[in-house]
């Protein structure tokens, strides 16, 4: 699976959060190609890391803030 199609079906189903573990089991790769995929999906503001290992996907409309605002 692609981690564009990761975090769009995480969203799907309401969830928000994950963690690297969950992240390398669903992506079925190894965890060198999913922390890849991790970091390029935070490069391009679709991620925020706020604690090593636990991700939150970032709506479009947040992206600009970088993170999720506290009221959600």
């Amino acid at each position: 699976m692609h981690g564009q199609k990761f975090i769009s079906e995480l969203t799907a189903n309401g969830r928000y959060s994950f963690t690297t573990e969950y992240a390398i089991k669903a992506l079925d790769a190894s965890p060198v190609a999913a922390r890849a995929a991790l970091r390029r999906l935070r490069q391009k503001g679709e991620l925020a890391m706020p604690y090593k290992g636990f991700y939150v996907i970032v709506p479009p409309e947040f992206r600009n803030i970088g993170c999720l605002p506290e009221s959600i």
